[in-house]
Parts: C-alpha cells; structure tokens; sequence
C-alpha cells in the first residue's frame, strides 16, 4: 500500500509539472506571437491610412508605402505558416513522405527564388554539390529548410559577403550538407541552444535570429522527421556554419543513433 501511493504521488507530481511547463510555454507563446505581430499590423495599417487620407500625392512614394504593405503581409505570411507548422509538429500531423531528390538539380530550381534577397544584401551564393548526390525527403520539407538557413545566411552576412553551399554523401552514405555565411556568427554559449522554441541568440550589436525564434526549431523537427540531424558551429576564420545530414538514396529514413559530431 505504501509503494502504491508511492508510485501514485510521483506520478501526480511528474502530471503537475508537465502540466505547468505546458501552461508556461503557451504563455510564453502568446506573449512573444502578441509581440512579433503588433509591428508589421501597426505598419500595415499605418501606411493604409495614409493612403486612404490621399496625403502622398507622389507616384514614387505612394509605390514606396504598397511595397512596405507589401513585405509587412510577408512577414505576418511567415509568422503565421510558422504558427501552423507548429502546430502540426506538435499534434502529430507531420507525415513525413520521403522521395529521392537529386539535390544539384533541386538547388538550380530553388536558388533563383532567392537570389533577390542576396542581391539586396549584395551577398553571393555559391554551390558545391557532389554530382549524382540523390538525398531523401519531401520538396516542400527541403525547401522550407534551406530558406530558412539561407535567409539567416543572408539577412545576417556582411556587405558583399558570401554564402556557401556544400553537400557530399559521407562515410556512412547519407548526405551531408554544409550553409556557411561569412557574417557575425553565433556567441559560443547560445550553439547548443539555437535549435530550441523560442530561442533567439544575442550578440552584442543585434540577434542572430529575429522574428518568434521557431525557424531553427522547425527545420530540427522536420530534418528529425527523416532520420537526419542538424547542428552549427562557427567557422574558423568569421561567419557560422550550419550543417544537417539527411539520409541518401542508398539509405532509408528512421530513427538513428546519436554520433560523435565530426
């Protein structure tokens, strides 16, 4: 009877502490998604009544004030699909349905949709992909993967910096790919926890990461969906570099073992 509510007690106090983590991580949520969709709201609706009230009379900066409507929505876009995709990582609704992409033809197709971004950055992209390199996932998964790391890359380069793209089959036969920018880099102690919710890395001049800080976190989970793993780390000489292994053509997705990170 003693172990019985023994057992009992501990399983009540393991219950209430999930349970309170759980309240405090939905608060978190709330306060941080309250915060991120405030500004571009404020703008959005700022520029529309300023519009509205006739006030620009000229043809260049009415265009200016509908292109910051414009990237305000894109923002609100990203802040809600990251919303959704949470939530279907969380509810179990994240099926993942591999299929053999060979990635240098993938990347030819994918690159140029972000090529306006770089430019703005005034940031080269350059690619060095092993030929024949066939890794498994979803299209839509990938892509949603290296937007985010390349958006990172970019955003939080240098003027007339570089971002480069590296990607080979391994001793194990996956497919290893490498995103390294030449930018500010990551502070050592915030590496191990860039790819946690809500986590956004400080540096002394800005963060590393705007925005709700779920990027990192949804790539982790969708690359953990197909047996693969993700990790960074700083380069030798300036910049970060992030590094994720999916399995290739020549393995199946699943649950893997840990490995020591090369």
């Amino acid at each position: 009877m003693v172990l019985t509510r023994d057992v009992t007690e501990r399983r009540r106090a393991a219950e209430a502490a999930l349970l309170h983590e759980r309240e405090t991580l939905q608060r978190q949520f709330l306060s941080i998604f309250s915060r991120e969709l405030r500004t571009p709201i404020a703008t959005i609706k700022a520029s529309a009544e300023t519009l509205l009230l006739g006030e620009v009379a000229d043809a260049k900066f009415r265009a200016r004030f509908l292109t910051l409507i414009d990237n305000q929505a894109n923002r609100l876009t990203g802040l809600v699909d990251d919303l959704l995709a949470v939530a279907d990582l969380e509810s179990g609704k994240f099926k993942p349905a591999a299929s053999a992409i060979e990635l240098a033809g993938f990347l030819e197709e994918f690159l140029p949709d972000i090529a306006a971004l770089a430019k703005k950055k005034t940031v080269t992209i350059a690619a060095q992909i092993e030929p024949g390199l066939v890794l498994q996932a979803d299209r839509f998964h990938l892509a949603s993967v290296f937007q985010d790391l390349l958006d990172n890359a970019i955003k939080y380069n240098k003027k007339n910096g570089k971002v480069t793209i590296t990607a080979r089959r391994n001793a194990d036969g996956d497919a290893e790919v490498s995103v390294q920018d030449t930018g500010i880099g990551i502070p050592e102690e915030d590496l191990p926890l860039i790819f946690q919710r809500f986590h956004r890395a400080a540096n002394a001049r800005e963060r590393y990461l705007e925005g709700a800080g779920l990027g990192l976190y949804i790539v982790k989970a969708m690359l953990d969906g197909y047996g693969g793993r993700i990790w960074a780390e700083n380069a030798k000489n300036e910049g970060a570099v992030f590094r994720f292994i999916l399995p290739s053509e020549r393995t199946k997705p699943g649950p893997r073992k840990k490995r020591p990170r090369a």
